[in-house]
């Protein structure tokens, strides 16, 4: 979950890549279409005694051709122009500039291999666009994915915020309820349970200030708490035919990793809005973690009362905002609300690490 920044090379490691990009992409072309008109016309290059130019002969004179050194410069000064101009001055600028590297491209040849023979000023003119154009889409493209990267980065840093924004309104919700809860049972016991339910809220806290402050914790640890947790309620709740509270939880031992707090927030959802001390009323809920499949069926009755302020929380809704956060395409979920409220939930904690 943690994203480190990428560091980039310093200006002059980019442009010394670039520039070996530049002549590898130089190099296999040029031979690969030598070797294809040797293979298709024969050999059309011969040296002064008369013998032909082999393909690995081509390759070897075009790696130490005078020629792809001006290219390779070429390279160098496309990327230096894409970092001192184009990312600091307008346009306009830009443009000039690789019209001045153009020329000065053109000006290099002309006094090295001055028009003759085969080679005119309409090869130069070629020569001129092409650096011309490559000039500005290496700039433009660079951008691009620059910009992308940048996007990218500020989504990632904004879905961490949110998560731990997230985490500071999941907190003190749940201590809350708890706290309530406990002094429900104080009231009405004569403090038999009191120091059970005060043990319970103890491993609760503890595991709320410690592994839930982690992006990432053992899914065993998160079955641990949801224990404490329903058996606090259970323990708050009063001994009556209309209440029905089932709970089954399976976990094959598989160690796994799981996101803190996770399954909270619709449990607690049950339990708000699900049980009634006057009407029949009921919670079921079955858990099972096998083979690091995650799988939960989260069962109440919707009371009539309360249905106008169900879904209004914001405990349910950062939960549904931290699957799609976290598990993008590793969960399954579905919410029915006929003829009672039902959450399946299938997750696949498979291949996640801390």
């Amino acid at each position: 979950m943690n994203l480190k920044k990428l560091t980039p090379l310093p200006i002059g490691q980019q442009a010394i890549i670039h520039a070996a990009l530049v002549w590898a992409g130089l190099t296999v072309l040029d031979t690969a279409f030598y070797s294809y008109r040797v293979a298709t016309e024969g050999y059309f290059l011969f040296y002064g005694n008369g013998s032909p130019v082999t393909v690995w002969q081509r390759l070897g004179e075009t790696v130490l051709r005078w020629e792809t050194l001006v290219f390779l410069a070429v390279a160098v000064g496309v990327e230096l122009l894409y970092h001192f101009v184009f990312k600091w001055k307008s346009i306009k600028v830009f443009a000039l500039a690789c019209v001045l590297l153009s020329l000065g491209t053109v000006v290099v040849l002309l006094l090295a291999l001055p028009p003759q023979g085969s080679v005119g000023a309409a090869d130069f003119l070629v020569v001129f666009f092409e650096v011309f154009i490559y000039a500005v889409l290496y700039a433009l493209t660079r951008n691009l994915i620059t910009r992308q990267a940048r996007e990218a980065e500020q989504r990632s840093h904004h879905a961490q915020a949110e998560l731990s924004t997230i985490k500071a309104h999941l907190n003190p919700h749940f201590f809350f309820n708890t706290l309530n809860s406990l002094y429900g049972t104080a009231i009405l016991e004569k403090a038999e349970k009191t120091a059970q339910s005060v043990e319970q809220l103890a491993g609760i806290m503890r595991y709320v200030l410690t592994e839930a402050q982690e992006d990432l914790t053992e899914v065993a640890n998160e079955i641990k708490f949801l224990q404490d947790y329903l058996q606090l309620q259970q323990m708050r709740l009063p001994a009556r035919e209309n209440i029905k509270v089932k709970t089954e939880i399976i976990y094959d031992g598989t160690p796994a990793l799981i996101a803190p707090l996770l399954l909270i927030p619709f449990i607690e959802n049950a339990f708000k809005y699900g049980i009634s001390l006057d009407q029949d009323c009921f919670v079921h809920l079955c858990l099972q973690v096998k083979d690091r499949q995650l799988e939960m069926v989260l069962e109440n009755q919707l009371l009539p009362e309360r249905q106008k302020d169900h879904g209004a929380g914001t405990g349910l809704a950062h939960a549904l905002k931290r699957l799609n956060l976290l598990y993008p395409q590793k969960h399954h979920l579905v919410l029915e609300e006929q003829p009672h409220y039902k959450v399946r939930l299938r997750l696949d904690m498979r291949q996640i690490d801390r």
